[in-house]
């Protein structure tokens, strides 16, 4: 295959024997509400991040690209390869580029693939083609958290190796409440609120594809925040306890 791959992150301390996809932060998250925003570059070349009205707290991964170069690099290239099959209505070329950029990057000790490590699924011929790539590769778990749920109108047709985890923030987390998804993840300000909704707080991901995530588990808010607001307040408070805990 001779055609231009989709780069694959490669799995680090936190995600063991995992490579990650990735596509620009906030730009392919249409279901995104209160953790929009995204990294923008300027005319001479600096990022800085980008925050809507309803913005409650930072997305992670957009403030990772906004410090990282090559990582912002990675998610536009993405980003663009990606769209050129959309517009190109090339599904089965879209499949195989998957497919291919996936096997050139694993080896035996890879069994975990992260989709949308930052961004979202945000049309449904990305995620059908996803599904077919899931077919494809049956020895291999795919798991990735979305809020752009209005993509998932059942379960039924989703491979038994993808997990969805349904993520709290967005436009659409009527159809969480209304129990459409068991596996859900929400953002929380400290442990004590995880404490009070009653949900384990996940760590390392694993509670997004293992039993122990299946109905649901919290995320502890971490990342770069905006100053003066709510959640920059949260987060000084959540370092401050991980260091009295260490003394």
């Amino acid at each position: 295959m001779k055609n231009e791959l989709f780069k694959f992150g490669v799995n680090n301390t936190k995600l063991k024997n995992t490579i990650t996809f990735s596509k620009s932060s906030g730009l392919t998250c249409p279901g995104a509400n209160e953790c929009k925003a995204y990294a923008h570059m300027n005319a001479q070349g600096k990022r800085s991040i980008k925050r809507f009205k309803d913005t409650k707290f930072t997305c992670y991964s957009a403030t990772l690209e906004a410090l990282y170069p090559s990582l912002y690099n990675l998610t536009r290239h993405n980003t663009s390869l990606l769209n050129e099959y959309i517009k190109k209505d090339n599904f089965n070329g879209l499949v195989e580029c998957f497919n291919y950029s996936i096997n050139q990057k694993i080896n035996k000790n890879i069994n975990l693939i992260r989709w949308n490590q930052s961004g979202d699924i945000y049309t449904r011929f990305e995620l059908e083609a996803l599904k077919k790539v899931c077919e494809l590769n049956q020895d291999l778990t795919f798991y990735f958290y979305s809020k752009n749920l209005i993509l998932y109108p059942t379960n039924r047709s989703i491979p038994e190796n993808m997990f969805i985890t349904a993520s709290y923030g967005g436009k659409y987390d009527y159809l969480i409440d209304r129990g459409y998804f068991k596996r859900f993840s929400k953002v929380v300000f400290s442990v004590e609120e995880a404490r009070l909704l009653n949900l384990p707080i996940d760590t390392d991901d694993t509670h997004a594809y293992m039993d122990k995530g299946a109905n649901g588990f919290a995320l502890l808010l971490h990342g770069t925040q905006e100053r003066n607001t709510e959640s920059s307040r949260a987060l000084q408070e959540i370092r401050r306890n991980k260091k009295l805990a260490m003394v």
